[in-house]
């Protein structure tokens, strides 16, 4: 980074190491060397006169990145935490859960209040996206006769296709719009279980002891590929409740075999793709 620089840090994890000058900075570079983090503030050149001194101070914080401990030194320390696109989204997320922890005392049931708070406040965008998938359902039968009349003609499919969905006031779309409106949330969450240290070692319930940590039930005697040395149990809970949510999910596949094929595909893509995560991730 050019150009004037207020405070520098390097971030690991849980925890940071941040330098405030009282001098004016003007660059701050970082790189990784032999597996550890380097971070170099470039102050602006000090000019002596002859017998001349002058003493410059540094502010360090060597600690937790623990938002109300950042905020303390009034330094601007705590935009480690909301740093990013979804930065705002991190610091929602944080204090909402800290605000749940108040009262429930487990950042587990935490998580489930916030779930919950989430999924109410999408409650309208989820029966639009519902109403939407029943309507294209619905058009099914119409889309595939179109798609056998003008197979050899995309332009014509398309322009058909277009005029059938603003007849019946059917957006393709609406299906998926509560889920791309939930990615920023999604995405945060993430952030906020890799770097908040407060749900560093946090548990749950039963076998769950670290929400920041996949949930492993019990170990394996050796690796097994795609899915490590541990059996986690949330991420086929959670692959077990996609695939009873799939089965109440309106079908928008042409054929009944395409169904059947996304019903069971999407969980188990996800389940590889959560197996590994935090736990507190996969509970969300």
């Amino acid at each position: 980074v050019s150009g004037p620089v207020q405070w520098s840090g390097v971030v690991r994890k849980y925890f940071a190491l941040l330098m405030k000058p009282d001098q004016k900075s003007i660059r701050q570079s970082a790189k990784v060397q032999s597996g550890s983090l380097w971070g170099e503030l470039t102050l602006e050149p000090l000019i002596l006169a002859a017998g001349e001194t002058k003493k410059i101070e540094f502010f360090i914080y060597a600690g937790p990145q623990r938002h109300e401990i950042l905020s303390r030194f009034d330094a601007g320390f705590e935009r480690i935490l909301s740093r990013g696109f979804f930065g705002i989204f991190k610091i929602l997320l944080l204090r909402t859960l800290k605000f749940f922890d108040q009262y429930t005392h487990n950042f587990g049931w935490s998580i489930i209040l916030l779930t919950l708070l989430i999924k109410g406040l999408f409650t309208p965008l989820t029966h639009m996206s519902f109403e939407s998938m029943r309507k294209m359902q619905a058009l099914q039968p119409k889309i595939k006769s179109l798609q056998q009349h003008f197979k050899n003609d995309a332009a014509k499919l398309n322009e058909k296709m277009m005029e059938l969905y603003k007849k019946h006031k059917v957006n393709p779309l609406g299906g998926c719009l509560p889920m791309l409106l939930q990615i920023p949330i999604f995405i945060s969450f993430y952030q906020v279980l890799n770097e908040t240290i407060e749900l560093r070692g946090a548990p749950f319930i039963f076998w769950i002891h670290d929400l920041a940590e996949p949930d492993r039930l019990f170990s394996f005697p050796l690796e097994i590929p795609f899915v490590g040395s541990s059996f986690n149990f949330l991420p086929i809970l959670m692959l077990l409740s996609m695939i009873y949510q799939q089965k109440l999910t309106p079908q928008m596949c042409s054929t009944p075999e395409q169904a059947k094929m996304m019903a069971w595909m999407i969980p188990v893509v996800f389940g590889f793709m959560f197996y590994a995560l935090p736990s507190g991730l996969v509970l969300y």
